[in-house]
């Protein structure tokens, strides 16, 4: 978390916005938040895609076998 915070080093400690005034740390640490977010949601749809193959492949061999079966 610190080395983040040292590319930001050259900006100032804080700054003025429409909302109000920012400090860099705030923001580095809402920008970590945000990247903890968006990792969990890729985690979770790597889950949901990892079931749906395995699921494809558990009930896709079942269909199959039941194809040749009646031939």
């Amino acid at each position: 978390m610190h080395a983040v915070l040292g590319v930001f080093a050259a900006l100032p400690l804080d700054f003025k916005s429409i909302m109000g005034t920012v400090k860099i740390s705030e923001l580095i640490s809402s920008l970590w938040l945000m990247l903890q977010g968006m990792a969990g949601i890729f985690i979770v749809m790597l889950i949901i895609f990892a079931v749906i193959v395995i699921l494809g492949k558990v009930t896709g061999k079942k269909k199959a076998d039941e194809g040749k079966e009646q031939e």
